[in-house]
């Protein structure tokens, strides 16, 4: 029960002194706060001992701000125990300061965990079974040679996958993804999205089907779309069975251009699907052929559409398959549209 409050209190709470006298004040604090904020309080007045508790308090403008409250007893001249003096100080951007520290040391964690273990692991592959082949060159059968081939090959496109993404979030962390919006057909830039990502489709006789109604145009920037819609596929080949496929179907809806890549795979489970976008999401699911991931690939793509003002969500059953769904705003009008639509199979 406090007894006093400066003008300085009083003017960032917003408040007249009688509002706060008494345990007026703790109206103000944050409800997730107030029984840590209270028990601290309490084991303080009982011990007689100085006492420093952060808590969110509510400000003039109705803003939560986080409070560094220092409390020391106060004995008087008796040696008698009258209660405490306390000093409150706003450490909102301290906080945040902290709290974006923290991100940056994850940051760093994820970055070194990737570079140690997931980078690390497909050149050894390449490596060792290269090693092997030129050692034993025509020893081996023709089939047994043509798998550690296969080998080879899945490892070099994985580590190429892993670069791409440490690149592209390298340059997110640091601030360089700018963006470059300009007019341009939908079509062509999935269509270049897709080539990157059939050498690794056609290793899993995976079919790839890209549907689009007639002269869509938007206005983005093709350089971060292509990026979005490359780890979209390659996280649906990865997931998909040998011999099955992968469905791009595009869509214009009023000034929205919706973008859904499908896969009949394995699927995401409901608790996955919670953080399946996080950058520290530490779930990792092999490919159907045991292919590996860093877990980026999402993260990055959802970092990329927001960029371009739009979303990105997903429908997923185990065992049926996923369906990641991308919107973006359409930027333009398009004309001459008309019901035709345009497929193209690769295969």
């Amino acid at each position: 029960k406090c007894d006093y409050f400066n003008s300085t209190w009083l003017n960032f709470r917003g408040k007249t002194i009688e509002q706060e006298l008494g345990d007026g004040w703790i109206l103000g604090v944050h409800p997730d706060d107030i029984e840590s904020c209270l028990e601290i309080y309490a084991n303080s007045f009982r011990r007689r001992e100085h006492f420093v508790l952060h808590f969110r308090l509510l400000n003039a403008q109705q803003e939560y701000r986080w409070i560094r409250n220092t409390g020391l007893p106060n004995i008087d001249c008796s040696n008698i125990f009258t209660g405490f003096m306390g000093a409150c100080f706003d450490v909102t951007e301290e906080f945040n300061q902290h709290i974006q520290l923290n991100e940056l040391l994850k940051t760093k964690e994820k970055f070194f965990s990737v570079v140690a273990h997931d980078l690390k692991n497909p050149f050894n592959n390449i490596i060792g079974l290269s090693k092997l082949l030129k050692k034993n060159y025509g020893r081996y059968d023709t089939a047994k040679e043509t798998q550690m081939i296969e080998y080879i090959h899945q490892s070099a496109q994985t580590a190429y996958s892993l670069l791409s993404n440490l690149l592209d979030w390298s340059r997110m962390q640091m601030g360089r993804i700018n963006v470059h919006k300009m007019p341009f057909d939908i079509a062509d830039a999935i269509n270049t999205s897709i080539k990157t990502v059939l050498p690794q489709a056609y290793s899993k006789e995976v079919e790839i089907i890209f549907n689009i109604e007639s002269k869509i145009k938007i206005v983005s920037d093709p350089v971060l779309l292509q990026t979005v819609i490359r780890n979209l596929l390659t996280n649906a080949v990865k997931f998909s069975y040998p011999k099955g496929s992968v469905l791009i179907e595009v869509h214009q809806k009023a000034n929205i251009v919706s973008i859904r890549v499908s896969d009949k795979g394995i699927g995401i489970s409901e608790e996955v699907q919670k953080d399946i976008f996080s950058l520290f999401n530490n779930t990792t699911t092999l490919g159907t052929r045991s292919e590996v991931g860093t877990g980026l690939g999402l993260s990055i793509a959802k970092e990329f559409v927001e960029k371009l003002n739009g979303s990105i969500s997903l429908t997923s059953v185990v065992g049926v398959g996923t369906t990641f769904i991308v919107e973006l705003p359409l930027l333009e009008t398009n004309e001459g549209i008309g019901v035709q639509i345009e497929s193209i199979s690769y295969f």
